[in-house]
């Protein structure tokens, strides 16, 4: 567990019983956020405004910046609204560099950058959206190094996705060939926890030095008119 995450658990833990608590998130909640605009990564009650000022232990504040109604991602029926918070100050060891990749993607015409959100953010690299399309992508990143088989990581990969979704439907890993280098690519579809059903494409191309984890969405209606196009996407996979 990294020291930041740790830092947040704890905070959650002195908090729970007073103003909101902190739910953690994964790169799946992230994909459904971007799809539906919730955002956040605390609960809070049902009277809490927008404005509403937080005092933390240790002497630092919290601000409610917006608030996404009632998630399922709340459990605790005390704090059932899903909330964004900007904190001042937050009593945590400072937070590690991001890394630097040399993988990137060229974002085709009809996609708008947006920023990593939330279980995208370790390995993220470029997230961005179609709106015309309702397709979504998000370009990660991995080191090679220590990697043997990458017909096992792929399928590791797709089985963690599977994991975190539930009525979930997988196809087999196929082996292909993009832009000279070998890939593999699986799709997965299935409900996220706000109930939506999304139909992934993800493709993973290997490098000499990087792996490029290439994951795309749309809501599981609209998957077989932007099928091919979201599998286009890989060929713009650069810098391998």
């Amino acid at each position: 567990m990294s020291t930041k995450t740790l830092g947040l658990l704890t905070l959650a833990l002195l908090l729970q019983g007073c103003f909101f608590f902190y739910i953690p998130g994964s790169v799946t909640s992230a994909i459904s956020d971007s799809l539906t605009g919730a955002e956040g990564s605390n609960c809070v009650g049902a009277t809490a405004k927008v404005g509403d000022t937080i005092r933390l232990p240790g002497g630092g504040r919290g601000t409610v910046k917006s608030l996404s109604g009632t998630s399922t991602r709340c459990t605790n029926p005390d704090y059932p609204v899903r909330a964004l918070l900007v904190f001042d100050e937050i009593p945590s060891a400072a937070s590690p560099a991001l890394k630097t990749w040399t993988v990137a993607l060229k974002l085709p015409e009809g996609y708008e950058k947006r920023p990593l959100l939330e279980g995208m953010t370790r390995d993220g690299i470029v997230h961005a959206l179609n709106r015309t399309t309702d397709t979504g992508v998000l370009l990660s990143a991995a080191q090679r190094e220590g990697i043997t088989d990458m017909m096992a990581f792929t399928i590791a990969r797709r089985d963690a996705q599977v994991s975190r979704l539930t009525e979930a439907l997988m196809s087999q890993v196929s082996q292909l060939q993009i832009n000279g280098r070998t890939a593999y690519r699986y799709e997965v579809t299935g409900k996220v926890r706000s109930g939506m059903k999304i139909s992934y494409i993800t493709t993973v191309i290997g490098g000499a030095k990087e792996i490029a984890v290439l994951n795309t969405w749309t809501a599981a209606a609209n998957f077989e008119l932007q099928k091919e196009s979201m599998e286009r996407l890989a060929q713009n996979v650069e810098g391998l």
